[in-house]
């Protein structure tokens, strides 16, 4: 497998697990409310998402460790065994573009339940700063290749 198949793999291997981690620690947390209604909303629907934009490119669930959360049927029927090797690069900017448009039109909707809100705009603003940091950091991955170049809080709360 290439280098930059195998680095845009181990990114999405590292940040499932991650966001997977952080789900399950609101969940246990003692906080309850609209507010942590709101940070589980967003999280769970993310790894949705990834689910969502894997099939779509036709990349195996299993192989970035999506299969534990409730699969949607492809619409073509299996999946095909064979990865395009930029499958996993092309599966990050897609992510990334959702995030940021769904936080977009969050933010500027107007809602009866303002905690609810801030709690999914934290929770887009936390998953696109642990990519940031998983891309620099872990797997030294541009930012400005997968669309993460500019994340600042200001802009999601």
């Amino acid at each position: 497998m290439p280098v930059a198949t195998q680095k845009y793999q181990g990114f999405l291997e590292d940040l499932i697990p991650i966001l997977k981690d952080e789900v399950k620690r609101v969940k246990d947390g003692k906080d309850e409310g609209d507010y942590t209604a709101g940070l589980l909303h967003e999280h769970y629907h993310t790894l949705l998402l990834l689910q969502q934009l894997s099939i779509e490119i036709n990349l195996p669930l299993g192989s970035i460790g999506l299969t534990d959360i409730l699969e949607p049927s492809h619409q073509y029927g299996e999946v095909p065994p064979a990865i395009n090797p930029s499958a996993f690069k092309k599966l990050i900017q897609e992510l990334v573009k959702n995030l940021k448009q769904k936080a977009v039109h969050l933010k500027q909707k107007k809602t009866k339940n303002d905690l609810f809100q801030q709690g999914q705009l934290q929770a887009f603003y936390t998953i696109l700063s642990i990519m940031q940091e998983q891309a620099e950091l872990s797997f030294d991955i541009e930012l400005k290749e997968i669309g993460l170049e500019q994340v600042e809080l200001s802009d999601y709360m």
